[in-house]
């Protein structure tokens, strides 16, 4: 068995239905486009959760809730195409004291000018940045070295997921990034539906 652990959110907050990637094997419902994410907010505002919308469900959801929510998963899409994650964030760090998980391809990181505005907010509000690396998503190792050095180089936490049918193939993955603590690590079996998202 590896030594990785599993990601088991309490809460998974599905920020936007759009994405700029079409990766292999995908079963989100994504509306794929590399048009800006304004431009989109403006014809298809049903593709983005409002924060005021996410502020209120928290809220009420905390109220009825037993138990502490421990960890949040913010998906989509591709969250980063949200134009007001900032936003997002907001809201759910000023209602809970979670581990907030930013679950991305991070490719929006190998840009020239990658947001800052949004590495800036992940670090404010002690986010983490789950970055995705396995055959689907087809990040190389040495771009995946370049996503974490970027985010440590902003102050900002960061693991990796790597999303495979097997721990046989999880085990050839995590071999081409060896250098990366287990601890930073999760593990998640591929699934084969978008039900079991």
């Amino acid at each position: 068995m590896n030594k990785a652990r599993t990601f088991q959110p309490d809460l998974v907050v599905e920020a936007t239905a759009v994405c700029d990637r079409q990766c292999a094997g995908c079963y989100a419902p994504n509306v794929i486009s590399r048009e800006a994410p304004t431009e989109i907010l403006v014809r298809r505002p049903d593709l983005f959760l409002v924060p005021a919308t996410l502020q209120a469900a928290l809220q009420s959801h905390l109220q009825q809730r037993s138990t502490p929510i421990r960890i949040v998963g913010i998906r989509g899409g591709e969250p980063t195409r949200h134009p007001h994650l900032t936003d997002i964030l907001s809201a759910l760090r000023s209602n809970t004291d979670a581990a907030i998980y930013l679950e991305t391809h991070g490719r929006w990181l190998l840009s020239d000018t990658p947001n800052t505005e949004l590495l800036t907010a992940l670090a404010a509000h002690h986010a983490i940045v789950k970055l995705s690396f396995d055959r689907m998503h087809g990040l190389a190792a040495d771009e995946l070295r370049d996503l974490t050095r970027r985010l440590s180089q902003s102050g900002v936490a960061w693991c990796v997921a790597i999303t495979e049918q097997d721990e046989a193939a999880f085990s050839n993955t995590r071999a081409t990034c060896s250098w990366i603590d287990d601890n930073r690590l999760f593990y998640q079996p591929k699934v084969s539906s978008a039900a079991a998202l």
